[in-house]
């Protein structure tokens, strides 16, 4: 009987034991399903639809996929970069989420501060896959740069801390423009994309975006598709910082495409230089960030500046006068050399004197020169059409009349160098002259222009200045070194001697050979009684005035003020 108790007994204790480790397990899991939960986001749509005050209407779709027993959620919103929110909502497959304090299901809550909107939303769900829609309006996010307005907005900002599957993101405009003035970027995970859709619809499309990550998507429009008087759109900001007005050229008018704007010059000091550059404004006090618009309109200001106020039309003036003095008749005239010299040295005195004292080194960096090659396009343009030239009077003296034979004697040789020396003389000063008389444009545009300046007519103007001043004292000092016979004596010693038995061995192949020698050979040192260094000299002078012209309009120049203003007064519309 004993024995039968003590079996009962030990059969209750396991019995005991083993419904209590029954309990415990059953308890454990029960904890972990009701405390273990995670969830990440499966898909977020957003439409962006731009209003024509510059207001815009977010609408968003974001799908979770939720594990586990949830009850609430936040939305975050930085208050950086606009001005306030209105119209907030949340809403799910259910319908519209009142907004009160309440904490009850399917209730939301905004709570700001300084820096953010946090909305907390109340609901219940378990193990499920829900849509919120999250729509609401956004005032003064749109920043007007005058000619141009932008769009600059995080689709997904970095405080998620789960990762999103796919993001489609769809900008709309207010209104339809071309394609190419719409520009497009954007920033985030580098397997996203966008496409212009149209001339009004932008997408932006991202895969597996991983958590705390941001993307964002910039566009720039054209603003007349908007009207941007209201607080809807934020204005224009000031000057950049450490940056100052100067004294003088403060709102001048200049116009483009019939527009009128305004030019501020600018300046600050910069390791014991000071260097200006242009701030510019429309009528309504926008400012131009524009890079096309803005080169444009600080050419024209530029071109203002130094019309006018630094008394380059005197200057241009002074050189139509001088440059007058080259006639062809100089060649029959028995000029003393001493008078031709005294021409040459007017000159080269004038080369010198070009560059104006308000763009001299002291404001500017002394390490800046002209690049070589647009010293070079500029002489092989005037190369090319000065050796065409020669070639063709050539070709009509002596291959079309049958002049010229396969004797190569000195004599022949001789004969055909002194035709050659009147012919380079004629094209030298028809060179000369073609540039004379379109520095002679460029004077009669600024002698008779009146304020304000277009950029059409400001362009017009740099553009025969530069040509016609460079081939005018280039070709110019070039005749008047042909004046002399010594110049000759050694060309003929040094070059033609050599070099033209060869050129008049086959007269139906002189052309060719002449036109290759004359444009090739003439650059080389053997080629000197040209002078050829002399005139690369010559248009390298000239063009570093105009090189320090473009150091107050051309952004692409690396050394540029222009390039370092432009980016700063970009960075500080940013700010």
């Amino acid at each position: 009987m004993k024995m039968l108790k003590r079996v009962n007994r030990r059969v209750n204790l396991l019995g005991l034991i083993f419904i209590l480790v029954v309990i415990q397990i059953f308890s454990f899991n029960t904890l972990k399903s009701i405390f273990a939960r995670d969830y990440h986001i499966k898909d977020v749509q957003i439409l962006v639809s731009i209003n024509t005050d510059g207001s815009f209407n977010w609408t968003e779709n974001r799908t979770f996929v939720l594990n586990g027993d949830f009850s609430w959620g936040t939305y975050e919103l930085s208050k950086k970069g606009f001005n306030r929110l209105e119209n907030f909502s949340i809403q799910d497959e259910v319908g519209l989420y009142l907004r009160n304090e309440s904490g009850d299901d399917r209730t939301f809550e905004i709570i700001e501060d300084s820096e953010k909107y946090v909305v907390k939303y109340f609901y219940r769900v378990h193990d499920a896959e829900k849509t919120f829609t999250i729509k609401y309006k956004i005032i003064g996010g749109i920043k007007d740069f005058g000619y141009t307005t932008e769009f600059y907005w995080k689709f997904i900002g970095s405080g998620w801390v789960v990762p999103t599957n796919h993001l489609k993101a769809t900008v709309i405009l207010p209104k339809e423009v071309k394609l190419y003035e719409i520009n497009v970027s954007a920033h985030g995970p580098p397997q996203g994309r966008f496409e212009k859709l149209n001339g009004k619809e932008i997408v932006f499309e991202v895969d597996s975006i991983p958590s705390k990550t941001f993307v964002e998507g910039q566009i720039n429009f054209p603003s007349r598709i908007l009207n941007l008087k209201s607080e809807s759109a934020s204005q224009s900001t000031p000057i950049p910082k450490e940056w100052n007005s100067s004294k003088e050229y403060q709102k001048i008018p200049i116009t483009l495409e019939s527009v009128t704007y305004y030019a501020y010059e600018i300046e600050r000091k910069e390791e014991n230089k000071l260097i200006k550059g242009w701030f510019i404004i429309d009528k309504d006090n926008r400012i131009v960030l524009s890079r096309d618009y803005y080169e444009k309109l600080a050419l024209t200001a530029t071109v203002t500046k130094y019309a006018k106020k630094l008394n380059e039309l005197k200057k241009i003036k002074d050189e139509v006068e001088l440059l007058d003095k080259i006639k062809w008749k100089l060649i029959y005239d028995e000029t003393p050399y001493s008078i031709i010299k005294t021409i040459s040295d007017d000159i080269d005195t004038l080369i010198l004197e070009k560059i104006p004292k308000d763009l001299s080194e002291e404001y500017l960096d002394s390490s800046i020169s002209v690049p070589k090659s647009i010293i070079m396009e500029l002489n092989d343009k005037f190369l090319n059409e000065f050796t065409e030239f020669v070639s063709n009077d050539m070709t009509e003296i002596y291959i079309d009349t049958g002049e010229l034979t396969s004797d190569t004697s000195d004599v022949s040789a001789l004969k055909v160098f002194g035709v050659i020396k009147v012919v380079i003389r004629k094209e030298v000063f028809n060179s000369f002259k073609k540039g004379f008389n379109e520095l002679k444009e460029a004077y009669n545009i600024i002698e008779s222009h009146k304020d304000p300046w277009s950029y059409e007519d400001a362009s017009l103007f740099l553009e025969k200045y530069e040509d016609g001043e460079a081939r005018a004292i280039a070709y110019g000092s070039w005749f008047l070194r042909s004046l002399s016979s010594s110049v000759w004596k050694g060309s003929w010693n040094n070059a033609f001697k050599q070099v033209l038995p060869e050129l008049i061995s086959e007269p139906a192949d002189f052309n060719i050979k002449f036109n290759k020698w004359f444009s090739d050979d003439v650059k080389t040192e053997n080629a000197d009684p040209f002078s050829y260094n002399k005139v690369i000299n010559d248009i390298e002078s000239i063009s570093s005035h105009f090189m320090l012209y473009k150091q107050f309009y051309d952004t692409s120049l690396d050394y540029s003020i222009t390039k370092k203003v432009y980016s700063e007064i970009i960075l500080n519309s940013l700010r």
